[in-house]
């Protein structure tokens, strides 16, 4: 047990024994920016979550048959105004989008 943790104390002196660079703080910042938008991100949606259970749980039937009765509606004039290639075309792209984005974030954290 004292052996792997001298190991750890020895790996983590070596990786300080080269001078750290202005890019390389750099590069810290950029990753701890990242990771704390992630987080962010991870909370809110948490949150936005729970507020969506706990609000459609309190629903009544009645209310529940009426929100899904507007949504049909919305949807009717958005088919009337857009086929739906549009709006299917419109989701990919956005789901293009996240991707790319999670792809460069997987890259800087990479290259860490």
């Amino acid at each position: 047990m004292k052996y792997k943790q001298d190991e750890r104390n020895l790996s983590l002196k070596m990786k300080f024994l080269k001078p750290i660079t202005k890019s390389d703080m750099q590069k810290i910042k950029q990753r701890d920016i990242l990771l704390d938008i992630i987080k962010g991100y991870d909370i809110t949606n948490t949150y936005l979550f729970k507020e969506k259970k706990q609000r459609l749980k309190k629903l009544s039937v009645k209310d529940s048959i009426l929100e899904y009765i507007g949504l049909c509606r919305q949807m009717e004039k958005m088919a009337k105004k857009e086929d739906f290639r549009k709006i299917d075309e419109q989701k990919i792209e956005v789901l293009l989008k996240k991707r790319r984005l999670l792809n460069k974030i997987g890259k800087i954290l990479e290259n860490q």
